[in-house]
């Protein structure tokens, strides 16, 4: 049975996922922020909210474009995320530590121009990341929503993972309150798709 929560994402996790992250990782966030910036999507005073953003990797890249932005993220533990993030964006970050369902269920009304997701919904359980969907798509209401996440051909399912599952969730039911905009495959592993979703008017 695969593991999944704080004990599978413990704080020696973030080691390895965060700014000095192996080469691919990097590639990953260069590839989202290149599609972002394609689809016009690092616009000035732009507020981007990065579920499961770690070391915030993906953020500092999008960042790096566009420094006239907001940033938040969220993971479970903010200093050792914040001990393998990048020194521009550590003080620059709004950073809610704590598991992703119980920030979402609790996080006050704002403004989230993108929602972003990079291999993160994959990593939740089932249950959770219906509810994740169902948060994410009926109380915060972001104007888009990015996802880079498994397909669902490749998923590899908490009941049968041996280390971290790799679900695919209904992400479909986004299409209740959004428009499927783009869907890409990854360039950097074709098991993965990166889809771009709009707040329907």
């Amino acid at each position: 049975m695969a593991r999944t929560g704080r004990e599978a994402f413990n704080k020696v996790y973030q080691n390895r996922v965060g700014q000095f992250a192996r080469e691919h990782l990097h590639q990953i966030s260069k590839e989202v922020t290149d599609i972002l910036k394609q689809n016009n999507l690092i616009k000035d005073n732009f507020h981007f909210f990065e579920i499961g953003s770690g070391g915030a990797r993906n953020l500092w890249y999008i960042w790096k474009k566009n420094n006239n932005i907001k940033i938040s993220g969220n993971d479970f533990w903010e200093k050792e995320s914040k001990e393998n993030m990048h020194n521009d964006i550590k003080n620059l970050i709004n950073f809610y530590e704590g598991d992703t369902e119980e920030i979402l269920l609790n996080l006050p009304k704002m403004n989230i121009d993108v929602l972003l997701s990079v291999d993160h919904m994959m990593h939740l359980p089932k249950i959770k990341g219906e509810k994740v969907v169902n948060l994410i798509k009926d109380k915060i209401q972001p104007k888009y929503i990015v996802l880079k996440e498994r397909k669902k051909e490749y998923e590899t399912p908490e009941e049968i993972a041996t280390s971290y599952p790799r679900n695919y969730h209904n992400y479909e039911k986004f299409e209740e309150n959004y428009t499927l905009l783009k869907e890409y495959t990854s360039n950097t592993d074709k098991a993965y798709f990166i889809r771009i979703y709009k707040l329907k008017s």
